[in-house]
């Protein structure tokens, strides 16, 4: 069936592209901005970006827990106010990161709105499980990297309640 004149779409175009160059627009980023939209693009700015700063293309099991140390530095060096509210949004939960590439799992308890500390392995009892790869963790905690957008792209997996997964944006 052919579509009425006023319909058709003209040749080289398709429907659904806004040609005004906005969002779903197919025209070519602007050089300004980052090509890491695909997780090739994405692999290939982070091995960049560790280039430039003298280590190698992917983060060691040491790099992974340091930034993970940091986290939970970071949230220690918190005010009372940001640690109550993260407490009254968050009951006592057990937090799993693991990392695939580099086959190793991290966890803590989150309680009173303070992590316990950073352990290696399995956690015997786990309320919320997070896998990600190396970098786009250390991407994560370095702030480099928003958790919604990486959700949302399938960069990271969140194994959690709803208001687990709520929370958690608070904490990262």
């Amino acid at each position: 069936r052919i579509a009425p004149p006023s319909r058709r779409v003209p040749r080289g175009t398709s429907r659904g592209r806004i040609p005004s160059g906005g969002l779903l627009s197919s025209a070519p980023l602007p050089p300004s901005e980052p090509l890491a939209a695909s997780p090739a693009g994405a692999w290939a700015e982070a091995t960049a970006r560790r280039a430039e700063t003298g280590k190698g293309g992917v983060p060691s099991r040491d790099e992974v827990a340091q930034k993970l140390q940091e986290l939970i530095d970071r949230l220690e060096r918190a005010d009372e106010g940001a640690r109550e509210r993260l407490s009254g949004a968050v009951p006592a939960r057990v937090i799993q990161i693991d990392v695939p590439d580099l086959d190793v799992s991290f966890w803590s308890e989150l309680q009173g709105g303070r992590l316990d500390g950073l352990h290696e392995g399995a956690s015997p009892d786990t309320d919320i499980r997070v896998v990600a790869d190396s970098q786009i963790l250390v991407d994560l905690v370095d702030g480099e990297r928003s958790l919604f957008s990486s959700y949302v792209a399938g960069h990271v997996r969140i194994d959690a309640s709803m208001a687990d997964l709520l929370a958690l944006r608070k904490l990262l």
